[in-house]
C-alpha cells in the first residue's frame, strides 16, 4: 500500500513505491498470457496423478455413493456431473421481446453485398 506524504499546503499525497512499468517490454509483465506459474500447474497434474494412483475406482465410487445417501450438500451434482457429464447452458438468440432477429442485406449494381 502506496505510503502517504503531505505536500505543502498540507493536503496528504500517496507516494509512489515501486518501479512503474517501462514502455515496451518489460520482464514483470507477462505478455505472453497464461499462468506462469509453472509450478503450480504441474503441482495440479501431479496432485491429481497421486490421487488416481492411490484410491481405487470402485472404492471412490462407493465413496461418491455414500455421501449422496448421506444427502451430503453437493454430493448429488458431483454424482450425476460424474455420471451423465456437466448440463451444458442452452443459448437462445431472438430478436427484440423475443421476437425473430431481423437481417438487411444490400449489394450494389455489381455484385457485391454492401451491408
Amino acid at each position: 500500500m502506496p505510503s502517504k506524504t503531505a505536500n505543502s499546503c498540507g493536503k496528504a499525497v500517496k507516494k509512489q513505491r515501486g518501479k512503474p512499468f517501462a514502455k515496451g517490454p518489460d520482464s514483470r509483465r507477462n505478455s505472453a498470457g497464461g499462468n506462469r506459474n509453472h509450478e503450480a500447474q504441474s503441482y495440479t497434474v501431479r496432485f491429481a496423478n497421486a490421487l488416481a494412483k492411490k484410491l481405487d475406482p470402485e472404492e471412490f465410487a462407493d465413496i461418491v455413493i455414500e455421501e449422496v445417501r448421506r444427502h451430503r450438500p453437493g454430493a448429488r451434482e458431483f454424482y450425476a456431473d460424474r455420471l451423465m457429464g456437466k448440463v451444458s447452458q442452452p443459448l437462445e438468440h431472438s430478436g427484440p421481446e423475443g421476437g425473430p432477429i431481423e437481417l438487411h442485406a444490400s449489394w450494389n449494381n455489381n455484385g457485391k453485398q454492401t451491408g
